[in-house]
């Protein structure tokens, strides 16, 4: 094996067991792995660098080995309580994203939920007239455009709703993994999800 690919895989192995272990993004946890095996000035002209679906396909193979037995049970837990919100939270036209709607958890995996509302004033009004305890969130720097993050106390799971501007509904955002649109699904697809789970999907 070439001595560069041989860096990349050890620098996606790297990034994807820092995903896995620590939680860390995909952009943070490879440039963490980079550091270890490649130059500042080759790295900064991303020679080495693995591209995110490499990382992810390491990922893979960390949670098919360390995931427990439970993980399946836990998956389904994590989209009822999803659902739950997303009927809530039906006046912002909510989304379910990321590692819950693949289907692929690692320790760290959370509820993401995309809103939308012309104010995110509207959300927090909203969630106190609900009862519903929460936490504003400081923005990721790594997210692809600045928004309003709100966690959700006092469930079972972690729960993180990222407010967007109504405006942005119809656009969505890119996947981190392989740059195509990100996945999402609402309540309705969620539910038909959940009644009927692809033969395909693993999460352990």
């Amino acid at each position: 094996m070439p001595h560069q690919q041989q860096i990349r895989q050890l620098i996606a192995r790297e990034a994807a067991r820092l995903i896995y272990e620590e939680g860390l993004d995909y952009s943070a946890a490879k440039h963490k792995a980079g550091k270890a095996y490649g130059s500042d000035q080759a790295l900064s002209r991303g020679h080495y660098l693995p591209a995110n679906t490499e990382i992810h396909t390491q990922l893979r193979e960390l949670m098919a080995l360390y995931n427990p037995p439970d993980t399946d049970q836990q998956l389904d837990a994590m989209r009822y309580l999803a659902l739950e919100f997303l009927q809530r939270l039906e006046p912002f036209s909510p989304y379910l994203t990321g590692d819950v709607l693949r289907g692929e958890l690692t320790p760290h995996s959370l509820i993401e939920l995309h809103l939308f509302a012309d104010d995110p004033d509207e959300v927090e009004i909203f969630l106190n007239q609900q009862d519903i305890a929460f936490t504003a969130a400081p923005a990721d720097a790594h997210q692809q455009e600045q928004q309003h993050l709100l966690s959700i106390d006092d469930q079972d799971f972690p729960l993180l709703c990222y407010v967007f501007p109504r405006s942005r509904r119809q656009q969505g955002l890119r996947s981190p993994i392989d740059g195509q649109p990100l996945p999402r699904a609402s309540a309705r697809q969620l539910q038909r999800l959940l009644e009927n789970p692809p033969d395909d999907e693993e999460t352990s």
